[in-house]
């Protein structure tokens, strides 16, 4: 069951000390963690669900398999830069 964002809002009245647009945002990290290739915000990257961040050709190189927590690594959504 998918929550719309008044339902969210709702749950950050409960819990006054976190922010809803803070809870929203992804780290976008700028550098691999295998590699420490660069990368930017509106290129291709993957990630698992703890945030850990990979280049294209690392995540292809480990399977789409997170070394740190053994997740699924997913592409990255892209931010306009």
């Amino acid at each position: 069951m998918l929550l719309d964002l008044s339902e969210l809002s709702d749950l950050f009245d409960v819990f006054p000390e976190f922010d809803v647009e803070d809870a929203m945002a992804l780290e976008m990290r700028d550098t691999c963690e295998r590699c420490a290739v660069s990368l930017t915000a509106d290129g291709p990257a993957s990630l698992c669900s703890y945030e850990c961040t990979f280049c294209p050709d690392c995540a292809e190189a480990m399977a789409a398999t997170c070394p740190n927590c053994g997740g699924e690594l997913v592409p990255r959504p892209r931010r306009r830069a």
